[in-house]
């Protein structure tokens, strides 16, 4: 939207697509058949093709306005068959403002239709506000103020259910401006004081720029001119921080004018002439203003001519105020002809012309009366009721009943704005409520499924937890027949070794001696002494072989080391490798047969669970002893684990029993990723 100007005040207003300008292209025919063919069978890929292929040539330069419409209309056609997703939604926005820079309002408009309708019915909320502020613009610019206000309040009301600030902002902006061009200035002033509210928490100062500048004119249309000139401040003051972003070099260039002429307005009006002079002056000697700009530089010729006049410089001022009338009018600008009419009546009443200044005063009520400028209108009766002595009693009449008149209206549209604003809340308001009802029922039915649930995972929870102790039940019961077994099988080698050592003992100590005897009483008897002395010694020799052999050589025997070496070095495999360290001369004289066992079984769980849980490729165990206790490590380098969250298995809880059997201490370092280390501390007896 692009706030009106007024005779005295001009307002700028940005897009957030910028204008661009177009080129015909031979290929149009072309495109509007490939686009009937497309329609007829939808290929998403072929879409985008053409899309872009439209939006280059709309893009292009010197397009005919013919050629730009049949684009538009091309476009519209292939939107109809294409999937309503988000990209096809912002193509939709993408074109519409492309529309509406290229001056197309109709075809802007039913793009803009067309996205809401398809926001709408993907319950995009954010889509449908963008299309609800297009359709506002849609309808400020073929001015039709009240659908404009209201569609404006629609997009403001979603920005603020989206939590939107700076969007929402921009919508109460120009839902400000509607009110200020309406002439409720009060409504106006409420409004803009609200956009300030909302842009405190953002970082897009455009928009605070048109929110002073339209807060200080509006302030000024109100005779608050000092608390107007403080708000012009600031919107210069955020002009010249616009000069840090990436705003168009042009377009700030032009709004500094434009502000220069703003403020010297207000210092006109608190009698600070001067300050005003230099003002307009400043701004008139911009580069370039009068071509690029005529509109604006007629405003300032005008504005510095009734300042020599306020100054009583009148030879200076007349020929600024004629330039400015010729400019005016060549241009067409109305608004700006009437307070050129009026300025030129006012300066030939100060040069007692009085014809004269009647003749440019009922030629501006004439005008105003043509374009509605009530303040206009109101201004010049006031004039010609003053000076025109013949007709004085009927202008002061038609002033009076036209100032009555125009208040009625002006209550009847600030009635009609507030009614607008009620109905839209109060259609927001029920949609609110619809939104709440709908949140308060879906939070009910996830309170619902999440209980229930829960009861599902609870039965499920005892159910497993009954199996988990049925299978916990199971395992003891095979643990405590497996150590029933493993100590019937340790209570069978015991006796069978003290079987093995009493035969052994019997066979050394009885047979041998007794067959010794028997060779020294040979060796008296020369006959066959030889012989048999060989036959005896043959006998013996076998005796003590199979006594020998009939004892237990793993465990008894003295070199403990050597088993347990050969134990691990037997347990490598293609994906571990086991590596021992035991120390040279280890006594282990201290240690009973049972006890060697156990350290045997100790080594043999550690391996197991190495190659069983450990995924490692190297283990390392290491056998040391000290004065007092043997000490055995065991290090791999696997996936490791969770010490203070693992559960001890069979195998833990068999390893932890026979390390307190042998009276000794055990614990394990590991952290995922790491490995594991268990150690084994086993006390002399």
């Amino acid at each position: 939207m692009t706030l009106k100007s007024s005779s005295d005040y001009i307002i700028l207003g940005y897009r957030l697509v910028s204008q661009k300008t177009l080129m015909k292209s031979p290929l149009i025919y072309i495109l509007l058949l490939f686009s009937l063919f497309s329609c007829n069978d939808y290929n998403p890929e072929k879409a985008t093709t053409t899309y872009q292929l439209y939006l280059n040539k709309l893009n292009a330069p010197n397009t005919s306005v013919p050629d730009q419409l049949n684009y538009l209309d091309s476009i519209s056609q292939l939107f109809k068959n294409a999937t309503n997703t988000s990209q096809h939604r912002e193509r939709l926005i993408e074109t519409a403002s492309l529309a509406y820079n290229l001056g197309h309002k109709t075809s802007y408009f039913k793009l803009s239709k067309k996205l809401y309708e398809k926001s709408k019915i993907s319950k995009d909320s954010a889509h449908t506000a963008q299309a609800l502020y297009f359709i506002g613009d849609y309808y400020d610019e073929i001015s039709q103020p009240d659908s404009a206000y209201y569609y404006y309040s629609k997009s403001t009301n979603l920005y603020h259910l989206l939590n939107d600030t700076l969007k929402q902002a921009k919508t109460s902006l120009y839902k400000a401006g509607i009110l200020f061009d309406e002439g409720l200035y009060n409504e106006s002033e409420a409004e803009i004081l609200k956009t300030l509210h909302l842009l405190q928490n953002t970082t897009d100062i455009r928009y605070l720029y048109q929110s002073y500048n339209l807060l200080a004119i509006t302030l000024s249309q109100n005779a608050q001119h000092k608390e107007a000139l403080l708000y012009q401040y600031k919107a210069l003051e955020t002009l010249n921080q616009l000069k840090q972003t990436d705003m168009d070099p042009e377009d700030l260039h032009y709004s500094l004018v434009n502000c220069y002429n703003n403020m010297g307005n207000t210092y006109d009006k608190l009698s600070e002439f001067k300050q005003a002079e230099n003002l307009y002056q400043k701004g008139l000697t911009t580069p370039n203003l009068k071509t690029e700009k005529p509109a604006l530089y007629a405003m300032l010729l005008n504005n510095l001519g009734n300042n020599y006049m306020l100054q009583n410089q009148h030879k200076k001022a007349f020929p600024l105020l004629i330039a400015a009338l010729s400019i005016r009018d060549s241009l067409q600008l109305k608004p700006g002809i009437i307070t050129s009419k009026i300025r030129l009546g006012d300066y030939y009443i100060h040069i007692k012309d009085t014809a004269t200044s009647l003749k440019y005063w009922k030629e501006a009520y004439s005008l105003a009366k043509e374009t509605q400028s009530h303040d206009e209108i109101l201004r010049s009766l006031k004039l010609l009721s003053n000076y025109d002595a013949e007709k004085s009693q009927f202008y002061s009449d038609l002033h009076f009943k036209t100032n009555d008149s125009i208040r009625v209206k002006e209550i009847q549209t600030r009635n009609k704005f507030a009614r607008i604003e009620y109905e839209t809340n109060e259609m927001e308001q029920k949609n609110e409520i619809l939104v709440r009802r709908v949140s308060l029922l879906m939070m009910a039915l996830g309170v619902f499924l999440i209980l229930s649930l829960a009861v599902f995972f609870i039965i499920r929870l005892k159910a497993k937890n009954r199996q988990l102790r049925y299978i916990q039940d199971q395992q003891n019961s095979k643990e405590v027949i497996y150590r029933l077994l493993l100590q019937q099988d340790e209570l069978g080698q015991q006796l069978l070794l003290q079987e093995r050592n009493r035969i052994a003992k019997e066979l050394h100590d009885g047979i041998i001696n007794t067959l010794f005897s028997i060779k020294l009483h040979l060796n008296s008897n020369s006959q066959q002494k030889e012989q048999l002395v060989a036959d005896l010694e043959s006998a013996s020799e076998q005796i003590r072989q199979i006594s020998h052999n009939l004892k237990d050589n793993t465990f008894a025997q003295s070199n403990f080391s050597q088993v347990i070496e050969n134990l691990i070095d037997k347990q490598s495999t293609t994906t571990t490798a086991f590596e021992s360290l035991i120390a040279k001369n280890l006594d282990w004289s201290p240690f009973s047969y049972d006890q060697k066992i156990n350290i045997y079984r100790l080594l043999q769980e550690a391996i197991q669970n190495v190659l069983k849980h450990a995924e490692a490729t190297q283990c390392f165990i290491v056998v040391l002893e000290n004065a007092t206790s043997i000490i055995i490590k065991i290090q791999d380098n696997g996936v490791g684990f969770n010490t203070s969250k693992s559960n001890k298995g069979i195998g833990l809880r068999n390893f932890d029993e026979r390390v307190k059997e042998l009276g000794g201490s055990w614990n394990i370092e590991s952290k995922k990723g790491t490995g594991t280390t268990l150690k084994v501390v086993i006390e002399k007896k």
